[in-house]
Formats: C-alpha cells, structure tokens, sequence
C-alpha cells in the first residue's frame, strides 16, 4: 500500500505543484538540505533497485472532433505544440480532398492554452512548424475556393495570432511539407503539379518537388526551384544542416532533371546550397520496398530510416555530408513480437523508437532508445489499442513522449503519453535507462582518516528529485604491528587520529627514547590500539670479538638527537673511530717488537 501511495505521489505531484523529495536515506539526514516547502520522503531501495516504471496521459481532448496530428513539436518537458488538421463535422465547401481544417494548439503545464482550427482558410494541413524567437512558423496546405490546393507558409505569435501568410500554387495540387531556420531566411520544401517556377502551368500526371525560401525581414518568398523527371516524383522527407538542404525522393520519368545523367525510377537524396544551387546527388538502391521511409540527421551525418514490406525491421543506411554512403544498420524485431503496425522515430543525442506491436489478441507500444552507435539503453513495453498509431515519439530530459491518435467517443482524439522507467543501481539513478549526473551535497570525506563515511548525493530531472547515500569505506594504513619490537627512531605512519602514550601525535612520529609504547588510532567509525617495543640497536659479533681481547679506553661522545616537538631524548654512543685508533698503535708496537727479537740472536752468533 506504501508502494502504491508513492507511485501515485510520483505521478500526480506535478499536478499539485508538490517538491517532493525520494530518498534511501534517513528522513532526518536529507531534511536540512531542502526548504520546510519540500516533503521528504522514504522509498523502498529494493523496489527501486528492480525497477519502477511510470506512464502518465498528459492531454486527452474531448471535443467532438476527429483529430488527425501530425507532428508534436516539444518545447520543454511541460510546454509543445499540437499541428495537423481537424474534422469539425462540419462541411461548408465543396472539395475533392479530405474535409478537414488546419490545426494549431499550444499546451503548457499539461493545459490547453490556445487553439487555432483554421475553418475561414478552408479544407487542409499543418504539416510542419518551428520556432522563432517569439514567432512559431508552419507550414502546409489547404484548398480554396477555386479547389485549388495551395501551399502556406504562416507566422503565429506565442498567443496564436496570426501575423502574416503566403500562398503559394496555381490551380491543381500544391503542399508543403518541410520549413527551416537558418540565418536571415525560413527554407521550405513541398510538391506541386506545377511544372514551372510561377506554379500556374500544370500537368495532372508530373507532380515535381518544389524548393525555396522565404526572406524574414519582410515575410516574402525570394526563390523557388523545382525538381523531378517529366513523370509523377515523389517526397518523402528533407532535412537542413547548417547551409545545405537535403531533398529525399523517388524521381519518375526523365529528361526534366537536367542537373543528372539518370532517366527512370530512383530513389536519391539530392543535396542544394543555401543559394538553392544544385550541388550533388546520391542514388539510392530500388531493391527494397518500404512501407515507410523517411530522411532524419544523426549528430554527424545523414539516415535514412525504411520500413520494409517483407519483414518486421527498421533499415538505418548513413552518410555523410556530401553523400558518401557510410554503413547501414538492420534493426531486426521478432516475428514473436507480433505484427509491426507502426513507428515513430527521433535521432539527436538519443536514438528514440515507438512503435506499435499486436501481441496475439491484444496491442502494445514499445518504447527501445539506443546510444548513437546503436546499442541498446532501455525498452519497454505499454498497453495500447488497436487504434492507436504512434505520430511522433520524443526524449525530453530522459522521459519519452509519445504521440498517437486514439478513438474516444467515436471520435480520434490526439493521445499523448509520457513514459518514465526507474531504477536506482549502485548510488546512481537511471531514467529510463540513461543516467543522471549528481550533485554532492555532503562532503564528509577525509582521505586520511580510514572507516566508512556516508556522503549524500541529489539526482534531479524535472518534477523528480532523489536522494541517494553513498558509502565509502577507506581501509586503514599502518606500519606497524601489535607486540613487535622495533630499532630506536622508528618513524610512525597512519591514516588516523594518533595518541602516543595518551599525547597526540602526527603521522610521521619519531620514536627515540626506549620503552614500551600504546598507541591509540582513531578513524571515522572506530577506535584501534596498538602495543610495541623500542629498544637500541645491538652491536654487531664482530665489534663484540674484538673488544674482548682488546683492553683499551673507550671514549664517549654527546650527540642531540633531532627534536621533536613532544620528547627530547639526550643520549651516548659509542665512538668507533677511537677503537680503531688504539687497535692500529698496538699492532704497530707488536710487530716492532717481533722485528727487534729477530735481529738481537744474530748479532750475538757474530760475536762468538
């Protein structure tokens, strides 16, 4: 019951604005490092240490609309934008496409701030956006009067005023499907079955990929190329990098792409300059059929992401800036796994994937992030409906968003789900499988005194904050041992708190004076004693050998010893070098005496 009490303080407490502080530790060992508003509270670290996972429905809207969303644009953890288009029941106008209006809304907090249904624009699409400053810029399409489709491009404020608007297309089929920043200009990218640059002359049969941009200062397009071979192209995606533009795209046909040698059928990623010059073109292999493909950026490089036909798998093929192919990747999913309905995907620091897998009778999202080279940090399964299509999937502070559209009353709502998984494992935190760093806020730790010390450390992502203690032990350091005898001038080393004899000393002590010793060494968590001798150095056998048969005077020198600031030791030595002068006169008096005993006999023979 505790459990589930805090899982469901877990989720709510954004609700309630609540500080609420997770911690392992003792209560009253966390509470004076947070305000009296924050609440402290224990968890169970067996639980934590298996894993505890949180899902939470951030907005499920309940007007009686048909919701169709194609893209949310996150913000912050707790601000993101909604675009797509929106089925209000009612149909004014005539029309050959879907009866649908534009959408545009705006949450914060987990609210509704504002929302746009675009009906006085007629039936269509936002397909993308960015922001700006203060300004949120989409683009897409939608039908006027005449049915003719046109492309907008349309700047909004933050409170979802419209400020400005440009239609682009003549009278068939135009959209728009991609806009970038950079620098002074807003880059756009869409089809239309125009085949010339003012989009009045069309053909019914030759759908071309249009480029341009659009100059800020005064919110009007500055040029607009188009590109395809004479047949129907297709687009399946564009990115921008710094000044280049990436064009991902099936051509048909020949002869109308006149920068390439190549008639016929191909897939390829068409590179242009900031000018929108042509700069370089890669083809891609026709062999696959995909059931999805699209174009996104890595960190250093290109993907494209394909979904095949023939198998439940994700095709990863990279390249570089100037379109040399790099490697490709398959990300195999088990035909265990149930059938692959659908995937959403987004790649920067993280590579993240939703998709949505039937598991015998029933559904399931499953949620897999990986590192950049691919391997694997964390997945996890979710129930989910049958209706429930992944649109687009995003990793905001290490919490996956979710975006879907699900059914609600008979109507497809906008569905979005944040999923959180937690794990705490040796003094750290995972979210989701990617660590959090810390931040120490006790530092007990000396690293000259052994025993355990407990140090505590926060982990804070968003609305979640933990406290961990951190345990470390340093093992005790001494030279020497219980009941030895040791050589006067033995120096003492610890990595403690040392009384010598009930007077405290430092590490690096010098013992003198002869006697019996108790030194007393305190650490962090306990006390430890040792006992030891200290006597004189004994004199060698040799020195001992000579002396006995040697009578001569020994002479004393007074030495100081070094001081110290506790013991000052006055001490005699021996002086060896006296011995050895009185043992050199006496050998040198023997063998003038064995020389004179030798000469005296002669003389006398002589004189007989």
């Amino acid at each position: 019951m505790k459990l589930l009490l805090l899982n469901l303080m877990l989720i709510f407490s954004p609700f309630y604005c609540h500080n609420e502080v997770f911690t392992t530790a003792d209560e009253e060992d966390v509470v004076p490092y947070f305000d009296d508003e924050e609440v402290i509270t224990k968890i169970d670290e067996d639980e934590y240490r298996k894993g505890i996972e949180f899902s939470k429905d951030l907005f499920l809207l309940k007007h009686n609309y048909d919701y169709h969303i194609t893209k949310t644009i996150g913000i912050s953890d707790n601000s993101y934008y909604l675009i797509g288009r929106v089925d209000t029941g009612n149909h004014p106008f005539r029309t050959e496409n879907l009866p649908e209006f534009p959408y545009l809304a705006y949450y914060e907090n987990e609210e509704l701030i504002w929302e746009e249904v675009l009906i006085d624009w007629g039936y269509g699409v936002i397909k993308d956006a960015l922001i700006d400053d203060e300004d949120i810029i989409i683009i897409g399409n939608y039908e006027t009067i005449t049915q003719a489709n046109m492309i907008v491009i349309a700047k909004f404020n933050t409170n979802g005023v419209l400020k400005d608007k440009i239609l682009l297309g003549g009278n068939h089929i135009s959209e728009g499907n991609s806009i970038f920043n950079y620098q002074d200009r807003y880059y756009f990218v869409g089809t239309t079955f125009a085949n010339d640059g003012d989009f009045y002359s069309h053909h019914v049969n030759n759908q071309n990929v249009v480029v341009g941009f659009v100059n800020k200062k005064n919110f009007q397009v500055h040029e607009v190329s188009l590109l395809g071979n004479d047949g129907n192209n297709q687009l399946y995606g564009a990115q921008m990098n710094n000044d280049k533009l990436y064009i991902y795209m099936q051509f048909a046909g020949s002869g109308y792409f006149t920068n390439a040698n190549e008639d016929g059928e191909f897939r390829a990623i068409v590179s242009y300059d900031y000018r929108l010059e042509y700069q370089n073109h890669v083809s891609l292999d026709n062999q696959y059929r995909f059931k999805k493909s699209e174009l996104v950026i890595t960190k250093d490089k290109l993907a494209i992401i394909s979904h095949d036909y023939w198998d439940n798998g994700l095709m990863f093929s990279y390249y570089d800036w100037e379109l040399n192919m790099l490697n490709e990747t398959k990300l195999k999913l088990s035909y265990d796994e149930g059938r692959f309905y659908d995937y959403a995907i987004t790649i920067g620091d993280y590579i993240t994937i939703c998709c949505n897998m039937k598991k015998g009778n029933s559904y399931a999202y499953k949620f897999i992030i990986f590192s950049s080279d691919w391997q694997m940090i964390h997945q996890t399964e979710r129930p989910s409906t049958n209706n429930d299509i992944p649109v687009s999937v995003y990793l905001i502070n290490n919490i996956i968003y979710c975006s879907s559209l699900t059914k609600w009353n008979g109507y497809q709502q906008p569905y979005l789900e944040s999923h959180l998984h937690i794990k705490i494992n040796d003094a750290s935190v995972s979210f989701n499988g990617l660590y959090l760093s810390s931040r120490a806020l006790t530092n007990n730790q000396n690293g000259s005194i052994f025993g355990k010390t407990t140090n505590l450390y926060e982990y804070s992502l968003g609305e979640y904050t933990f406290v961990l203690p951190s345990v470390i032990e340093v093992p005790v350091r001494i030279n020497i041992v219980n009941k030895e005898t040791y050589d006067c001038g033995l120096i003492l080393d610890f990595n403690g708190i040392g009384y010598l004899n009930g007077e405290k000393i430092d590490a690096g002590y010098v013992c003198w004076q002869e006697g019996s010793y108790l030194l007393e060494l305190q650490g962090v968590d306990k006390t430890l004693y040792y006992t030891f001798t200290v006597k004189k150095k004994s004199l060698g056998m040799t020195d001992i050998s000579i002396m006995e048969h040697i009578d001569f005077k020994q002479q004393y020198q007074v030495e100081s010893p070094p001081k110290t600031d506790k013991i000052t030791i006055r001490y005699q030595e021996q002086k060896q070098s006296s011995s050895s002068y009185y043992i050199y006169i006496l050998l040198t008096i023997a063998i003038i005496g064995v020389a004179i005993g030798l000469v005296i006999p002669q003389r006398r023979k002589k004189n007989d």
